[in-house]
């Protein structure tokens, strides 16, 4: 919600809009392809617009525990509470990532307002930086300097979680920042469509 509103109050958009449905109808090209592979019913996180310019935008946080002394209302707590428990599974959080990816693929494909999107994630977790080779998940890493590309598949196969064919190659690049005090350190990544 905050980087809407910061997005917004930037003056560089026209509108900017949260959880932006795509009716199942709408676009029939678009959606026997997304029906190929999703089962979910297809919406963007955040769609930026200027003039007749679209730019979707897919995020993902996945986080290690956080706790710490907040305040509410004004009132400091007296004692540490947990503010965000672990999310763990980082093999889903990888997979979920790259899933945004093509979602944003095919919204490039089949809307001609669409010239490009952003797939954005931010951890405080070290270990979605480096994967181990080899591992059932290695497919969706998103190890530093990583080029992906072609059907990211897991190693062994898992009916659940579906390939994700990508169309594009894409590089992971990963940057750090101070974020909040309770999270002094995060990393996040930034993927253009």
């Amino acid at each position: 919600m905050r980087l809407s509103l910061s997005l917004l109050a930037s003056k560089h958009y026209d509108d900017v809009d949260l959880e932006y449905h795509l009716p199942v109808g709408q676009n029939p090209s678009f959606d026997r392809e997304y029906e190929r592979w999703e089962t979910e019913k297809p919406s963007i996180d955040i769609v930026v617009r200027r003039g007749e310019e679209y730019i979707p935008i897919e995020l993902k946080y996945k986080l290690k525990a956080i706790s710490g002394r907040i305040s509410r209302f004004g009132e400091k707590s007296p004692k540490e509470v947990a503010i965000v428990t672990n999310q763990a599974a980082q093999n889903l959080g990888r997979y979920a990532f790259w899933k945004d990816v093509k979602r944003i693929e095919l919204v490039k494909k089949h809307y001609r307002s669409v010239d490009a999107g952003l797939a954005v994630f931010l951890t405080n977790d070290e270990s979605y930086l480096k994967s181990r080779a080899g591992t059932n998940y290695y497919a969706f890493s998103m190890d530093e300097g990583r080029q992906v590309s072609g059907v990211l598949d897991w190693k062994e196969r898992n009916d659940n979680y579906p390939a994700i064919p990508l169309d594009g190659t894409y590089e992971v690049r990963w940057g750090k920042i101070s974020f909040h005090e309770l999270m002094p350190t995060a990393y996040y990544t930034i993927v253009t469509i």
